[in-house]
């Protein structure tokens, strides 16, 4: 019989209830056993199970967030591209002319007016671009025009570049940039100054 005079003992745990609870956290608050699943973890060794079904791919929202993304990254350059793209073609035309006209102030300190003569050759220093169109108009000594556009040199089938034509419908239509003994003038803002082709 047990005394009431004498403080209860605590039983210790069943082997039972050590492997339920698991022998880390056998034990609760004051050696007392665990009351509530709160207490219940499980234990580091034993690998989580998928639930069934799941495959670990991608869901299907996932992948439209990513193509969302993806076209609007696109949106953004390829507008940017082109026109850095049109920016150095223009770059390129300028440097041409700018050329053109220093061969022609050369031409004109040494014979004392302009002269086609200086952007026919490469004598005077003008070299063109190949992907550059230039058509030089000297009416006179005293003055003098030069236009021009980008053009991309087209190859035949043994890789030999095709002579372009370059006629007067082609001028009035395709000529960006025009330069005068004034200054570079953007045909795009401007008319074409007179004396140019």
């Amino acid at each position: 019989m047990l005394d009431p005079t004498e403080p209860p003992t605590e039983r210790p745990l069943s082997v039972r209830a050590v492997r339920a609870v698991g022998p880390l956290h056998a034990a609760g608050p004051a050696g007392r056993a665990p009351t509530g699943a709160a207490d219940r973890r499980p234990r580091p060794d034993r690998p989580r199970r998928r639930p069934a079904g799941d495959e670990g791919g991608f869901t299907l929202v996932e992948l439209l967030v990513v193509v969302l993304m993806l076209v609007t990254l696109i949106g953004i350059a390829v507008p940017t591209f082109v026109s850095q793209r049109d920016n150095a073609f223009g770059a390129a035309v300028q440097s041409d002319l700018r050329s053109a006209a220093i061969a022609l102030e050369s031409y004109r300190a040494q014979n004392a007016a302009y002269g086609s003569a200086a952007v026919d050759t490469e004598q005077w220093g003008y070299v063109r671009s190949p992907d550059v169109v230039t058509v030089a108009a000297v009416p006179d000594g005293d003055s003098y025009c030069v236009v021009g556009w980008y053009e991309p040199v087209t190859y035949d089938a043994q890789g030999v570049p095709v002579e372009r034509a370059t006629e007067p419908t082609d001028i009035a239509e395709k000529a960006e940039w025009a330069i005068t003994q004034d200054g570079l003038v953007s045909l795009a803002d401007a008319t074409k100054p007179a004396g140019c082709p």
